[in-house]
């Protein structure tokens, strides 16, 4: 029997999420509009209705939508999104036109039928997460509690600023693009996440609800939006939201935190046990300015929830701690850092041991502790070259494990390192280099656990704003990414040490699309083998390799049943 491949299983669970039993010849849209208005949006687009319209024919059948704007969902969004999402593409275009006239600009929601993959024939490298096209800012790894690995990414291409959801489900060989959300022209001023039993949830802001901090959430299983929870506005604030970000309580698992920073340099704290209904604690802070993290960390020991960090607006690191009182612990000036506005914090919590990650005026990446929740504060140093871009974690109890990024103008490029020492003082280790990409100083790494021991994953952004990840588990050598599926099973490649030819077997379920290139050790295409319409069934094509140099090489085959490496050693 053919066993489907896990991205086979999420292409039918990616199925529409919105509509999914609409008759899409009974739907009759009523607006309530006059018939003037509708001849004036034939003439006018709105930037959403204008994004949609743009898409090619395969794109548009590919993706489900939900809309949203700075109110509540609206009946005729509905209506829109349903003629959409059963395929009446040009009508749901025309009526999202007539929507935009009316109440401005729409953001858009987007879940993939088919998982959007990237293109990543790379060995002995780091793998490519995104696939391109957009000036990535911010990243996030998490990981998800039934072993799935996800990286939330915010940038922007085009005049359209967006979050996009990449899920891997082989441990981070892989990767392909699920979700994406589309702030239309409107910025997308702060995005972060994570994970909770079965969903992991995106806390945002956008222009168009400057005042509001929002909720979405994509399923562990398949990466695509929840479209029956939708978007859910968790709280609003005096100040336009300029930071966010969201925390789980992992002990639990019965609670939510949710954090901000507004223009008014307030910071925000909410929590709940329905992400639905948030409740709000004052945290009396009215200096925050940037740098925001957060961290639940082990109770053991500790009499505080959660701890945030932050820099204020005289340029230091505090921090809050909350206890379940709820009352805040407050931590000022706990030491001074850089000025420049995209240095941030990373903070981590085991028990009543606190460590908070910061760049000093120099440059300098270092570190406050405390073992005594707050009571006092020992300072460290992690790096001394030029360095930025930290981030730290202190899951899985096996210590801090920090990541960050050096930089020495005209002598080398910006690499990203790692460290980790125990909970308890003592020595770090010697730092490792984790990256084979010029990574961008001004944009934080970020490191979380991956459900294993030794197993730590590192996302970071590159100079040409790409996303790269890394485990630092993984057996450095050719194949330490070499994607691994189901459909390896149905490609055979004989003799394994050949000095000439070598024959490729593939059995196909389904007509489609089959691509085979060859790639030497260094990731370089040393052969474009095939790139066309092949039927179902098995057939096999014989590489001549007579005019290749002795070694190892990679034959790499994509089809619509899925993606495989074979690897090739040539003798003389």
């Amino acid at each position: 029997m053919r066993i489907l491949t896990i991205f086979a299983l999420i292409a039918m669970l990616s199925t529409p999420l919105i509509g999914e039993e609409v008759d899409s010849e009974a739907i009759t849209v009523q607006t309530g509009w006059t018939t003037e208005k509708a001849a004036f949006a034939d003439t006018w687009a709105g930037p959403t209705s204008q994004y949609l319209a743009d898409m090619d024919q395969a794109a548009k059948e590919n993706a489900v939508i939900q809309l949203e704007w700075s109110g509540a969902p609206t009946e005729d969004m509905g209506y829109a999104e349903d003629l959409w999402n059963t395929g009446r593409f040009d009508e749901s275009i025309s009526l999202i036109e007539e929507i935009e006239e009316k109440l401005g600009d729409l953001a858009v929601a987007t879940s993939y039928r088919n998982p959007i993959f990237t293109d990543n024939p790379k060995w002995a490298d780091d793998v490519l997460v995104n696939s391109g096209g957009f000036n990535n800012r911010d990243v996030e790894l998490i990981y998800g509690d039934n072993g799935h690995l996800f990286v939330l990414a915010e940038g922007d291409s085009s005049g359209y600023h967006r979050w996009f959801i990449y899920m891997s489900t082989d441990g981070g060989g892989t990767w392909a693009q699920t979700a994406v959300y589309s702030g239309s022209t409107n910025d997308i001023n702060a995005v972060d996440g994570g994970e909770f039993p079965g969903y992991v949830y995106i806390a945002y802001n956008y222009d168009g609800a400057p005042t509001i901090g929002r909720l979405r959430r994509v399923f562990e299983t398949n990466g695509a939006m929840d479209g029956g929870f939708g978007y859910v506005n968790a709280f609003t604030t005096t100040g336009n939201i300029q930071e966010v970000n969201f925390e789980p309580n992992r002990a639990s698992w019965s609670e939510m935190y949710y954090s901000a920073i507004c223009d008014l340099n307030v910071l925000h704290f909410f929590w709940t046990t329905d992400p639905t209904s948030w409740n709000g604690i004052a945290t009396n802070t009215n200096n925050a300015e940037r740098g925001l993290d957060m961290d639940y960390g082990w109770m053991s020991g500790s009499g505080h929830l959660i701890w945030i960090s932050f820099i204020n607006t005289a340029d230091s690191l505090c921090a809050r701690s909350l206890t379940g009182g709820p009352s805040w612990g407050v931590h000022n000036n706990i030491d001074d850092v850089h000025s420049a506005s995209y240095f941030s914090t990373g903070i981590a919590q085991h028990g009543d041991t606190v460590l908070i990650t910061f760049e000093d005026p120099s440059f300098d990446t270092r570190y406050r502790i405390t073992y005594t929740d707050g009571g006092s504060w020992l300072v460290g140093t992690i790096d001394t070259d030029s360095s930025g871009a930290h981030d730290v974690t202190g899951r899985g109890n096996e210590g801090w494990q920090v990541s960050w990024a050096t930089y020495t103008p005209g002598v080398v490029p910006e690499d990203v390192y790692h460290r980790t020492r125990t909970y308890a003082s003592g020595a770090w280790s010697t730092p490792e280099l984790v990256s084979e990409h010029d990574e961008f100083i001004n944009y934080k790494t970020s490191i979380d656990y991956l459900g294993s021991a030794g197993a730590y994953g590192i996302a970071y952004i590159n100079d040409n704003f790409d996303i790269y990840f890394d485990r630092l588990d993984w057996v450095p050598g050719v194949a330490e990414h070499t994607p691994v599926d189901d459909f390896s099973q149905f490609v055979t490649l004989a003799p394994n040490l050949t000095r000439s030819h070598v024959n490729l077997t593939i059995a196909l379920s389904t007509e489609g699309m089959v691509k085979i290139s060859m790639f030497d050790v260094t990731g370089r295409m040393v052969k474009n083998l095939m790139n066309e319409t092949q039927p179902a069934g098995t057939y096999t094509l014989t590489i001549d390799n007579q005019n290749l140099a002795a070694g190892t090489y990679f034959v790499r085959v994509e089809t619509s049943d899925g993606t495989t490496m074979k690897k090739m050693i040539l003798i003389r």
